[in-house]
């Protein structure tokens, strides 16, 4: 059951254009596999020693 949430989810990231509409997706699909809860954490990779980071709490 949760890999198919897992498919429906990455299907509903494709068409993501804002930080709000990530942010719904990502309360949805927690709800669905049962967490009051989630954490997003990005680390974008490039040559720079800068790379920008994302952490996302809900």
């Amino acid at each position: 059951m949760q890999a198919y949430f897992a498919e429906e989810f990455a299907s509903e990231l494709v068409n993501v254009q804002s930080d709000k509409e990530l942010d719904q997706a990502l309360k949805q699909v927690s709800r669905r596999l049962g967490f009051d809860h989630f954490a997003l954490s990005l680390e974008l990779r490039s040559g720079s020693c800068e790379a920008p980071g994302l952490l996302l709490l809900t």
